[in-house]
C-alpha cells in the first residue's frame, strides 16, 4: 500500500540491508531414486580394508552404513565381524546390517550367530530367523539346537518363534513340548511361552493338548491353569513397562509407584515385602479375592433414598468414608445415615482378561522385587 492509500508491488529490495529479494524458484522433486551404487562400492571397500586397531565406533558406523546401503558385498567382512570381534555391540551391529543386506549364506549366519557367547546377540539371532531365506525345517532344526543348549530366556524366545512359524516342523516341535507339559515335565518358566505360542499357532491338534491340561488342572480358564507359571521366569524391566506404558493396564492411574501415580488403590513400592508370587498373581488374576484394608469399591442405600457409590477410604465405627468422583474426593457417611451396602469390590478388572499372560507374567516379577 502506498502512501496515497493505493496498493504498490512491494520491493525487491530488503528494507533493512538493500540486497536484493530475488523470488525462490522451487524445482519440482525428482521421483527418480538415486544411484547408490558408488556408496555401497565405498562401504565395502572400507569394510574390507578396516584396520584391526579401528575404534568400537568406527566399526559399528561403517557395519550401519552398509545395512542402510544394502551393501550385499560387505557380507564376507560383516561375518567375520560378527564371528570375531571382541565387542558386542559390533557383533549385533554386524548381525543387523546381514539381515538388512540379506547377504552371505543364511546357514553360517545362524551357526556363527547362536554360538555368539553373548546372550544378546543369541536372541537377536532368534528374532532374524524368521526372516531369512531358510526352509522351514531348517529354521525349526536351528531353533531346536539353540533350545537344547540355551538359556531359559533363549528357550523362551525359541517356544515364541516356533508359535509364528506355523509349519508342520515346528508344530511337530511344539507337540512334543505340549507332551511334556502334560506330564509335568516342562520348565515352569517355559509353560507361558508354549500357551502364546500356541495360541498364535493357531493349530486346532496342538489347542487340544492345553484344553487337556486345563481340564486336568481343574480350572476354568486357561490363564488360571497356568497360575503358577505367572510367578516365574518374567522379565523385570518387561514388567517395568507394563505398569508405566500399557494403557490396558493403567497401574498409577490408581496406585502409587514409589511417589507416583494416584492413591484410589494400595500403595504399591513394597508389595514384594507383603505379599507372595502366588498372591501377586490372585490379586491380578482375582482382584475381588484379595482387598487391601480399605479399599475397595462399595455402594451405600441412604436412609433418604439417595445411592453412594465410591472407593472404600476408611471405615470406623461411626462413619464410613468414600473417594467419589474424577477426580476422587473424599465423602464421609454417618453410618446412621445408612440403609443398606454392598461388600466391598475391587475396582480392578481382572487383568488375564486384558493383559497378555506374558505381560501378567513380568508383572508379576517387576512387582515381587517392589521391597
Amino acid at each position: 500500500m502506498s502512501i496515497l492509500g493505493v496498493w504498490a508491488a512491494p520491493s525487491p529490495l530488503d528494507r533493512v540491508d538493500g540486497f536484493y529479494l530475488a523470488p525462490f524458484a522451487a524445482q519440482p522433486a525428482s521421483t527418480t531414486p538415486r544411484d547408490g551404487t558408488a556408496a555401497r562400492a565405498a562401504v565395502e571397500r572400507m569394510l574390507a580394508s578396516v584396520p584391526a586397531d579401528a575404534t568400537e565406533k568406527v566399526k559399528i558406523a561403517l557395519a550401519e552404513a552398509a545395512g542402510r546401503s544394502g551393501a550385499a558385498g560387505a557380507a564376507p567382512a560383516l561375518l567375520a565381524m560378527l564371528k570375531n570381534d571382541a565387542s558386542q555391540q559390533v557383533r549385533l551391529t554386524a548381525l543387523e546390517a546381514l539381515r538388512l543386506t540379506k547377504a552371505g549364506n543364511p546357514d553360517e549366519l545362524m551357526q556363527i550367530a547362536f554360538a555368539d557367547k553373548s546372550p544378546a546377540v543369541r536372541r537377536a539371532a532368534i528374532a532374524i530367523l524368521p526372516t531369512l531365506p531358510l526352509s522351514a525345517a531348517a529354521k525349526t532344526q536351528q531353533l531346536a539346537t539353540l533350545y537344547t543348549n540355551g538359556s531359559t530366556a533363549e528357550k523362551q524366545g525359541v517356544i515364541e518363534v516356533l508359535g509364528n512359524l506355523k509349519s508342520p516342523e515346528s508344530r511337530q516341535v511344539l507337540q512334543g513340548y505340549v507332551d511334556q507339559l502334560n506330564a509335568g515335565t516342562l520348565a515352569p518358566e517355559l509353560q507361558v511361552d508354549l500357551l502364546e505360542a500356541v495360541q498364535a499357532d493357531g493349530s486346532e491338534g496342538l489347542a487340544k493338548g492345553l484344553e487337556t491340561y486345563r481340564t486336568a488342572r481343574k480350572a476354568d480358564t486357561l490363564v488360571q491353569a497356568f497360575a503358577e507359571a505367572l510367578t516365574k521366569g518374567g522379565d523385570l524391566r518387561s514388567g517395568q513397562r507394563v505398569v508405566s506404558d500399557n494403557p490396558a493396564a493403567e497401574c498409577t492411574r490408581c496406585h502409587t509407584i514409589r511417589g507416583r501415580g494416584s492413591d484410589v488403590g494400595p500403595d504399591l513400592s513394597r508389595i514384594g515385602s507383603t505379599l507372595t508370587r502366588p498372591q501377586l498373581v490372585e490379586s491380578l488374576l482375582a482382584p475381588n479375592a484379595r482387598i487391601a484394608p480399605g479399599f475397595g469399591v462399595v455402594s451405600l442405600t441412604l436412609k433418604n433414598g439417595d445411592k453412594a457409590d465410591g472407593t472404600l477410604r476408611s471405615e470406623t465405627d461411626t462413619e464410613v468414608v468414600l473417594l467419589t468422583g474424577t477426580p476422587p474426593v473424599e465423602r464421609k457417611i454417618a453410618k446412621t445415615d445408612i440403609a443398606s451396602r454392598t461388600d466391598p469390590v475391587s475396582a480392578m478388572p481382572p487383568l488375564g482378561l486384558i493383559l497378555k499372560p506374558r505381560e501378567v507374567r513380568d508383572l508379576v516379577e517387576f512387582l515381587a522385587g517392589m521391597r
